[in-house]
């Protein structure tokens, strides 16, 4: 299943995201940066946003920073397992 980023007039605080995009190859995929299809991939929910910024609170307890187009729609049938669960 692939994931498409959000658009921009959607995105607020309290909505369900997983990261579907590392654009410009700037961020170390981790349990901050939990990339959907690595051994990272998490649900999150949007904390804030701002003109610039996108602030995450993933559900494995780490928060980052993001950008529009880096993030999709979390659904709850993609990880079974959980909301953090490793799919390796």
């Amino acid at each position: 299943m692939r994931y498409a980023p959000i658009p921009a007039n959607e995105i607020e605080p309290g909505l369900r995201v997983v990261l579907v995009s590392d654009q410009d190859g700037d961020y170390d995929i981790a349990d901050s940066n939990p990339l959907i299809g690595t051994e990272y991939e998490c649900e999150g929910v949007i904390e804030e946003v701002t003109p610039d910024e996108i602030y995450v609170e993933w559900d494995n307890g780490s928060h980052n920073v993001y950008v529009e187009g880096d993030l999709g729609y979390a659904s709850n049938d993609h990880m079974p397992g959980g909301r953090c669960s490793s799919i390796w």
